[in-house]
């Protein structure tokens, strides 16, 4: 295999303006995604950064970093593609790096010619073939008669009557021959704020998520119960799904029922357990045809002084492309909030693959390839089995606080063409926690 035929791996990394904006440039980013996988990468994954603490409203931050597997082939028109895309979007800055060579990408400019890009592309891709010895499956590539090995000169005869390869331990070193190495499964710190959640339940999946209080031990139900109405009182209201909107279920006997802690945050929900037993209830809207709509309340009566609200969301029947139509990064719904005195909604779009994902990502049903990334939201919750996932997005009111007077969710896929018959996917809304600008009095 020559150094053309060896896939390179490029990280893009993706600086904004700190502040309200930053979700929508991740957003934009995503699109930026889908461009560059019509390169045909081997693989492109774009993950969300948080926000450093205490940044200042419109420092340039870290807010994402995009993962590019690709031929050496398809690098040049891959980072022009980005320069051009930069163009249109003059607010966002982009690293790209590969191993420890780094350059800046900007668009088109006297400031910011090509050949500069162009001469990093060489440099990398000399160093790269600079490299005389190839590390292959426990041995070395020997393209030469001898070779110097730690100051002794051998022979490839000695090394092919040896078996092929040679290898050198230092006294005390342990030396496995023939077998494959094993990776341990990966574990859960209790650390691990982006996954850790707390039911206020006796299922013993959940105690894989107990978080750490301050002495280093495990919380438990008294410390989370408390923790929950502190947040409570602090100002955060959330929703009680026991409308017959909320006749479905989760979908999974262990995803969290009750009052729970989610998110780096540790924003309170209330999740109300589904007659089922298959986890907590869910409002959620699914078309039938390309021209239907399908809406459901969420929150029929009147909540005051709100400055933002948070989401737990996920996909069904989700595909990357189903029957030769792209649905990845296509809007597939959205939230609509009505506001008391006021004659126009704040709209959500919920884009599949960018806010919004595959309840069930980690496997592949049916032979499609479900949409199992959604890097504007954040991932608050994953089974023990790796397959199911609940993901939160938060939405700041616009010129907040307001009075939410009501709150939709709308299913629909009107980019498709009336001729399409084939399944569309679904919204399904988990719960939802209103943040108050001013607590509300006990009741």
């Amino acid at each position: 295999m020559t150094n053309d035929d060896q896939p390179l791996s490029l990280a893009l990394q993706v600086f904004a303006p700190s502040g309200a904006g930053d979700e929508e440039a991740l957003v934009r980013t995503g699109y930026l995604k889908n461009e560059i996988e019509e390169l045909s990468v081997d693989e492109a994954k774009l993950v969300r950064t948080a926000a450093p603490a205490g940044a200042k409203a419109g420092e340039a931050i870290l807010i994402g970093t995009m993962a590019v597997t690709m031929l050496p082939a398809i690098l040049t028109p891959l980072l022009e593609l980005v320069r051009d895309w930069l163009s249109r979007n003059r607010d966002i800055r982009i690293k790209a790096r590969i191993g420890d060579d780094e350059i800046e990408i900007e668009y088109p400019s006297a400031l910011a010619p090509q050949i500069d890009v162009q001469h990093w592309l060489e440099a990398v891709l000399a160093k790269r073939d600079a490299a005389s010895v190839q590390v292959q499956s426990g041995g070395a590539t020997i393209d030469a008669e001898k070779v110097d090995v730690g100051g002794d000169v051998t022979g490839r005869d000695k090394i092919e009557s040896a078996g092929g390869h040679i290898i050198h331990a230092e006294s005390g070193s342990t030396v496995i021959i023939n077998e494959h190495p094993t990776v341990q499964p990966a574990e859960y710190p209790p650390g691990n704020e982006a996954k850790q959640i707390r039911v206020a339940t006796d299922k013993t999946e959940n105690e894989h998520f107990a978080p750490l209080n301050a002495e280093g031990e495990l919380t438990t139900h008294k410390n989370i119960e408390q923790e929950w109405l502190t947040r409570v009182k602090d100002g955060f209201e959330p929703i009680r799904f026991e409308t017959p909107a909320s006749d479905h279920p989760f979908g999974y006997p262990l995803a969290p029922i009750n009052r729970v802690l989610l998110g780096k945050e540790r924003i309170p929900f209330l999740l109300i357990e589904h007659p089922s037993g298959q986890g907590h209830r869910v409002i959620e809207v699914k078309p039938r045809h390309a021209r239907d709509q399908v809406a459901k309340d969420i929150k029929p009566a009147e909540v005051r002084n709100v400055t933002s609200l948070y989401v737990l969301l996920s996909a069904g029947d989700t595909s990357r492309t189903r029957d030769g139509i792209r649905f990845e990064s296509k809007e597939i719904g959205r939230l609509v909030i009505q506001f008391h005195g006021e004659s126009e909604p704040q709209i959500i779009p919920l884009w599949l693959g960018i806010n919004i994902r595959e309840w069930v990502s980690g496997e592949t049903r049916l032979g499609f390839d479900v949409v199992a990334q959604a890097a504007a939201a954040e991932e608050v919750w994953q089974s023990l089995d790796h397959r199911h996932t609940l993901d939160m997005i938060k939405v700041d009111i616009e010129d907040g606080p307001k009075d939410v007077l009501n709150l939709f969710v709308v299913g629909e896929c009107n980019w498709l063409t009336g001729d399409f018959k084939g399944t569309l996917p679904s919204v399904r809304i988990s719960g939802v926690t209103y943040r108050l600008a001013e607590p509300r009095l006990p009741r």
